[in-house]
């Protein structure tokens, strides 16, 4: 009933676009929450599995187990950012990371597309260039409302499906052994549950860090992406401190929704991205606006205006080597360097879980989800040591362990034919960058290609061109798509990267025949659909050693 009443809750604050209201003394709503004092669910004594966190991979690993008959308990908690920003069930993804990033990314790319609605014929009659301003509290409010409806629908599709939900922070006191505690645990008292086997699916949080400046306590000046979008305020002119996903990406959209944006890499940009593409992600931040700096560091904070600001100083390093020197006045301060999971609290060190210095668990080289030092204890996701911090990679790897987990738990099947069919292949992944311009790639860099293969055993075609529907504007947005083959497999495709409109929707498709192992030829026999870029994959005759700074002019 408290489920049904809080999910009332939510209903009313998405069709108020995220604005609650007060309830009357006399609202049926109102006394039925006050009469009935709520109490928090706990756990049965025992379960087959004991799924730690309520992301994407432990929640898809606690269906899977279900389905296929066994007992299964999910206990997830979100401890409160340095800054007080904490959500609800799903996830980094649902509530602070791919959801709501990509619907800002939205946002940006729709005002794109105002301002550039005249050249399509759309006038704004007695005004010459199209006036637009942001409201930053409809665009957070109307996010937050889809999130906080998605919260619900989990937490109800786990009840339905009975999964028992506990919303408590568990830790692990031996290896079959978990205590849960509320959020008060001075009111209510920790509960125990054993398991045969655990699923640990905490997901990974942003590093905090010494920043250089003399802050040991960076929560002081900086916050995170737990933080940014739920911000009271715009976040006005805002300094980005790292150059990697998230810190790129979140520079992105914030310049596209019209703040002054800063970005300063620790370390070298997008330093895992084909060298190709992120030059080509730095160019065109560069021409939007963003200041970016490589090879950065923070000298000084000083908070002026009562707080409100920050002066910044900084140092970088250019292209050509040179020491340089900046500064900046910000509202807003973004910590990007990495993250990290929330294992040191969950009692694997006094179980003797091992883990790496960053907190990964440490799987078998059999079977990766699978922990070096239990044989039922199992991690997925940014938990887990050496798993790409993908969504879709903890989701799918949280599938197959749970199969996994059910087929050794009826015996219906050997242990060699549930490793050959229940595996998750951490090859071939795709992956998307949601800057301005996306970037999307799968496969092997050409670095990784150069260095699997050697130099004379690769071929890369590429092409650079615009988008029809960029011909008739001023500024022309130019994709660019790279394909790298292996020659002495008769030119198998061993990486796809594309910088472009789209490029997630796109590269999710060519993941398929990178993996089955597609040859340039196949390539070469497809008909593409015309007019778009997807179909000069379809064409690519130039090879990059022969013309390195080709760009097509027509079709």
């Amino acid at each position: 009933i408290n489920a049904e009443y809080m999910g009332m809750i939510g209903l009313i604050r998405r069709a108020t676009a995220g604005r609650l209201f007060t309830l009357s003394k006399n609202s049926r709503l109102a006394s039925f929450a006050t009469e009935n004092k709520w109490k928090p669910p706990t756990l049965k004594d025992s379960y087959d599995v004991v799924v730690i966190g309520g992301g994407t991979g432990g929640i898809t690993c606690a269906k899977e187990a279900t389905s296929q008959g066994l007992s299964t308990a999910l206990l997830d908690y979100v401890s409160p950012s340095p800054r007080g920003s904490t959500w609800g069930l799903g996830g980094t993804c649902t509530n602070v990371g791919c959801v709501p990033k990509k619907l800002m990314h939205t946002s940006g790319i729709i005002h794109h597309y105002i301002m550039s609605s005249p050249h399509y014929g759309w006038v704004f009659p007695g005004v010459e260039t199209p006036k637009v301003e942001l409201s930053w509290d409809n665009l957070r409010d109307n996010i937050q409302a889809y999130i906080k409806s998605s919260n619900y629908s989990t937490s109800t599709k786990l009840r339905d499906l009975k999964i028992d939900y506990v919303n408590a922070k568990a830790k692990i006191v031996d290896p079959h052994t978990i205590r849960y505690t509320y959020k008060n645990d001075s009111k209510y008292p920790a509960g125990v549950v054993t398991a045969k086997n655990i699923v640990i699916a905490t997901g990974s949080r942003p590093n905090l860090f010494y920043d250089g400046a003399g802050n040991k306590d960076p929560s002081a000046h900086w916050i995170t992406s737990d933080d940014l979008f739920t911000l009271e305020e715009p976040p006005g002119p805002t300094l980005v401190y790292g150059g990697g996903y998230i810190g790129v990406e979140c520079a992105g959209f914030l310049r596209d929704l019209g703040f002054e944006v800063t970005l300063l890499s620790l370390f070298p940009f997008l330093a895992n991205f084909d060298k190709d593409m992120s030059s080509k992600v730095m160019n065109d931040l560069i021409e939007r606006g963003v200041v970016v700096h490589d090879a950065a560091k923070i000298e000084s904070i000083k908070q002026v205006e009562d707080g409100k600001f920050s002066d910044v100083e900084y140092s970088y390093t250019t292209p050509s080597g040179k020491k340089e020197t900046g500064k900046g006045k910000f509202k807003t301060m973004l910590l990007a360097v990495g993250r990290s999971p929330p294992t040191k609290d969950l009692g694997v060190l006094e179980t003797g879980i091992k883990t790496s210095k960053s907190g990964h668990i440490l799987g078998r080289a059999e079977e990766k989800e699978r922990s070096e030092s239990h044989s039922h204890i199992y991690a997925v996701g940014d938990s887990l040591y050496g798993c790409p911090q993908l969504m879709p990679v903890a989701q799918k790897s949280g599938y197959y362990l749970g199969k996994r987990l059910a087929a050794r738990m009826k015996k219906t099947l050997s242990e060699e034919d549930i490793l050959k069919n229940y595996s998750m292949d951490y090859e071939t992944i795709p992956t998307t960058l949601f800057t301005p311009v996306e970037c999307s790639s799968v496969g092997y860099t050409e670095d990784e290609a150069v260095w699997k293969y050697g130099y004379d055993n690769i071929e890369i075609y590429h092409s650079k061109l615009p988008g029809l529907e960029d011909y008739i504007l001023p500024k022309k947005n130019m994709s660019y798509i790279k394909v790298i083959t292996y020659k002495k497999e008769e030119e198998r495709v061993v990486g796809m990267h594309y910088f472009g409109a789209h490029a997630g929707e796109i590269i999710t498709a060519f993941a398929v025949g990178v993996k089955r192992g597609i040859r340039k030829t196949d390539l070469d026999h497809t008909v593409g659909v015309h007019p778009t870029i997807t179909e000069e994959f379809m064409n690519l005759k130039v090879k990059k050693r022969e013309q390195p700074e080709f760009q097509k002019t027509a079709c």
